[in-house]
């Protein structure tokens, strides 16, 4: 496939393992999080791409402020439109991309919860292109030693109780 933001965007490996996740917003806070700072950003760089020019030729050279404001919206209304029309794409691949750790850190939650119930706790495996893969093999260490000393502590108290049997059968 050609290497261009289309093809990159719209790889259907790409969308296939998207079309599996359930949710689109795994963490809200984390991920309306970065969308939000992704859209402060846009906004402030606008701002600045209009405001610094303006300012700086209203007070050097002494122009008034609407025919400079005419002016730049004569010059920017092509890009600002574009990056308008781009914009909710790139809001949406970053929170597509922000799945990659929200997931991974939902689950790693969901597993330290049920350890410390003492629930039963399957190994964790993660999605192909998640992150946090290093915590994830870590994890999975942690959840196998918890299943040691649990089934240690359960063979333990087995005899414990057979020993308790045999000594009130024989009284």
């Amino acid at each position: 496939m050609r290497h261009t933001v289309v093809g990159i965007l719209f790889n259907r490996k790409r969308i296939m393992s998207f079309a599996r996740r359930k949710k689109s917003l795994v963490d809200r806070e984390l991920q309306l999080g970065l969308a939000s700072r992704l859209l402060a950003y846009w906004g402030a760089t606008w701002l600045a791409v209009f405001a610094i020019p303006i300012m700086t030729q209203m007070f050097m050279l002494d122009v008034s402020f609407a025919d400079l404001s005419s002016r730049m919206i004569d010059d920017l209304w092509f890009p600002m439109t574009m990056s308008l029309l781009v914009l909710p794409i790139v809001a949406r691949d970053c929170i597509r991309f922000s799945n990659r750790v929200a997931g991974p850190v939902w689950r790693f939650k969901q597993t330290v919860r049920d350890l410390n119930d003492d629930k039963d706790v399957r190994t964790i495996n993660l999605r192909k292109g998640d992150y946090c893969l290093e915590l994830a093999d870590e994890l999975n260490r942690l959840i196998e030693k918890h299943r040691g000393q649990s089934s240690a502590e359960t063979s333990d108290s087995q005899p414990a109780l057979h020993i308790a049997d045999s000594e009130s059968a024989a009284s």
